[in-house]
């Protein structure tokens, strides 16, 4: 991780966050079940499974691009 680079998980909370009226087409587009959206995004599960976060910062940055 290069300085001032934000933490992948980190980046995947605050996306999940800032999209969560969106979260269903998130969980589709990304084939993560919405519950488990939910329960990273409210911090109910704290260390998810790599597959996911990846899948997800795939799929944030891809959106930001």
């Amino acid at each position: 991780m290069q300085p001032n680079q934000e933490p992948i998980f980190d980046f995947v909370k605050r996306r999940l966050t800032e999209n969560k009226g969106l979260l269903t087409k998130v969980s589709r587009e990304c084939d993560v079940p919405y519950s488990t959206l939910m329960k990273i995004a409210q911090g109910v599960i704290e260390n998810p499974r790599i597959r996911t976060v990846q899948k997800l910062a795939d799929y944030f940055q891809r959106a930001s691009a």
